[in-house]
């Protein structure tokens, strides 16, 4: 099972190369409102759950897992499976890392290939920093974002093996990533101008833009602005 984003998607793929199975049929595209692929999985079979929180609402769904294998490799970031094996430490002893501050395609890589962070691919490093919004490395992380949402990718797609083998694509995909990035910012620029507008909300001045997207619809208002 995967998280249906870029994080999940490269965690899986990692997943996929290290196994040497890259049928889409043994993969699942999870969100927080599909049931789990229970009847997909046979007894006591090795199952990977990646960049996908166990939260408090979704343990009647690990406890099913369980009833049917206890060959789970469960590796995720988010805070909420955290708290949540912190109130029940009986599933501690899930093979697999639980740990926030990194993303869940960078701990798969570490956790099955036993290297630390500093010791995976770029692209992965570029993966993580963007679904962290930590940008590290700062611009770099943007265009890579862009390009690879601005692509359908699966686990046997070309990208990974590009990616995996040429460190040159990197740099040929970031600088088509600029390109990307610099058309979404007029887009942004004419929300902005079209659905933008200022507010006081108890004291602090905000802008607020109705619309969809992420943080970059804001621009340098972020910078204007307490809140937007």
């Amino acid at each position: 099972s995967i998280h249906k984003d870029l994080d999940g998607y490269a965690a899986a793929r990692v997943v996929a190369k290290f196994e040497k199975d890259y049928n889409k049929d043994h993969f699942f595209e999870a969100n927080y409102k599909r049931e789990l692929p229970f009847d997909k999985i046979k007894k006591n079979e090795k199952v990977y759950v990646v960049d996908y929180s166990f939260s408090e609402s979704q343990i009647d769904l690990l406890q099913k897992l369980l009833k049917i294998t206890n060959n789970i490799i469960w590796i995720d970031h988010h805070k909420s499976s955290l708290e949540m094996l912190k109130n029940h430490p009986e599933f501690n002893n899930i093979n697999g890392i639980v740990k926030d501050g990194i993303s869940g395609a960078a701990l798969v890589y570490m956790y099955l290939y036993n290297v630390k962070y500093d010791d995976i691919p770029l692209y992965l490093k570029y993966v993580s920093d963007y679904d962290l919004w930590l940008y590290k490395y700062g611009k770099n992380t943007e265009y890579f974002s862009c390009y690879m949402n601005s692509v359908k990718f699966s686990i046997d797609s070309y990208i990974w093996e590009e990616l995996e083998s040429d460190n040159s694509f990197l740099n040929e995909i970031i600088e088509d990533g600029k390109v990307i990035r610099r058309y979404m910012e007029t887009q942004y620029q004419s929300i902005r101008d079209e659905y933008g507008y200022e507010c006081d909300m108890e004291g602090y001045k905000e802008f607020v833009v109705n619309s969809y997207g992420n943080s970059w619809v804001f621009g340098n208002k972020i910078n204007e602005y307490d809140l937007c």
